[in-house]
C-alpha cells in the first residue's frame, strides 16, 4: 500500500490596509494552523501575492502553490505565527490577492498543505481627482474659476471623526511654481 497525506489547507486568511511610517502595508492575518507537525523545526507558513483577483479552481488533493497560478513568494514566518504584514511596494487603485501554504520541514519528506482560499483587497485611492477647471470670468481684480473634483475613493467625511480637509492652492501661469493656499475646506 502507498498513502499520501495531505495537510489540510489553512483556514480564515483576512487582509486589511494599514497606515504605517513605511508607506502602504497590508496587514495579513489566519487562524492558527491547526496541523501541527512532529517536528516545528524549520517549518513555516509561505506567503504569497499577486495582482488581480481571479480565483483558481478548489483542489483538494493538490498540494502548494502551482506556478501557473501567477503568485509570487513575498514571506516565510515560522508555523505558529498567524500574521504578516506585507511591506513590499503596493499601489493604490490596485487589486492584490493573497495565498497561505504550510511548508512542513525537511524537504522534501515534509512537504505542503493545500493552499488556502484567496482574499482579495485593493487599497483605496486617497487622492482627489480634479474633474474641471473652468474660466468664469476673467479680470484681474475679480476674475474666477470654479474647480470641481472627486472624494477620494474610502473616504467619506459623512462618517464623521475624519481629520482631513481639502486645501486649494494656485500659482500665477501655465508654469508657475510659487503655489498659495487660496482656501480649506473640510466638507
Amino acid at each position: 500500500f502507498r498513502i499520501r497525506i495531505i495537510a489540510p489547507r489553512p483556514t480564515n486568511l483576512t487582509a486589511r490596509p494599514q497606515v504605517a511610517t513605511t508607506g502602504r502595508v497590508i496587514q495579513l492575518a489566519w487562524d492558527n494552523y491547526t496541523c501541527t507537525p512532529i517536528s516545528t523545526t524549520g517549518s513555516q507558513m509561505v506567503v504569497y501575492r499577486r495582482e488581480g483577483c481571479t480565483p483558481l479552481p478548489s483542489q483538494t488533493c493538490t498540494t502548494g502553490l502551482p506556478n501557473s497560478a501567477g503568485y509570487t513568494q513575498i514571506g516565510l514566518v515560522p508555523i505558529g505565527t498567524t500574521a504578516f504584514t506585507d511591506t513590499t511596494t503596493l499601489r493604490r487603485g490596485v487589486a492584490y490577492s493573497y495565498r497561505i501554504v504550510a511548508r512542513f520541514s525537511p524537504i522534501p519528506l515534509g512537504g505542503e498543505s493545500v493552499v488556502s482560499d484567496q482574499v482579495c483587497l485593493e487599497l483605496p485611492l486617497l487622492a482627489p481627482l480634479i474633474t474641471q477647471v473652468t474660466v468664469d470670468s476673467t479680470s484681474t481684480q475679480r476674475g474666477q474659476i470654479t474647480v470641481r473634483w472627486t472624494r477620494p475613493i474610502g473616504l467619506n467625511p459623512a462618517e464623521g471623526g475624519s481629520p482631513f480637509q481639502y486645501r486649494v492652492f494656485r500659482a500665477t501661469g501655465l508654469t508657475g511654481t510659487t503655489f498659495t493656499q487660496i482656501t480649506a475646506i473640510t466638507s
